[in-house]
């Protein structure tokens, strides 16, 4: 493992935070309006959806926590975990948006609940892992450090482009 990691390498790392930014602000931003004012759910029931799901979250952090630390490949403890779950991450995030219209209010709402609980799952068995690889990428603390800002800038690049782009979009349709 060299201690000293290219620029190319710091950059692709704030990629990945950029990209986990960027589908974690869409759904925080964008779910619960979709769920109220486009398919009809009342505000009491997305709240409690999002409520359930954000306690489901903090339990499901725990576990997957534990079991990527158990995790030994030849490709890694994190890496396969990003390369398992992250195109069931892309499908439930296309699947959180494609309820039925058809659909009578509780099998909206229980679409919804169950769609992001499961969101949250796989988010987290891709972005646990993503802050996992940091200490694993370098034993150079002050590597460390440069690689934990270009994440966090890589962050706020997403953060700032779905302000900047996709929320404006949302409000035009």
């Amino acid at each position: 493992m060299d201690d000293k990691l290219s620029l190319r390498t710091k950059l692709a790392y704030a990629c990945g935070d950029a990209g986990c930014c960027f589908i974690t602000y869409i759904s925080i931003n964008y779910y619960t309006f979709y769920m109220t004012n486009m398919i009809g759910l009342s505000l009491v029931v997305a709240s409690i959806i999002v409520v359930i799901s954000r306690i489901w979250d903090a339990i499901n952090d725990i576990f997957v926590g534990v079991m990527v630390d158990r995790t030994y490949t030849p490709k890694g403890k994190a890496r396969p975990w990003i390369k398992w779950f992250l195109i069931p991450l892309v499908v439930i995030s296309i699947l959180m948006f494609a309820v039925p219209n058809s659909l009578p209010n509780s099998a909206k709402a229980a679409w919804c609940g169950i769609a992001f609980c499961i969101f949250t799952l796989f988010y987290t068995t891709v972005n646990l892992p993503y802050g996992a690889m940091l200490p694993l990428m370098t034993k150079s603390g002050s590597q460390r450090t440069q690689l934990a800002t270009f994440r966090m800038f890589g962050a706020m690049v997403g953060v700032i482009g779905i302000q900047i782009f996709f929320l404006p979009t949302v409000a035009i349709i």
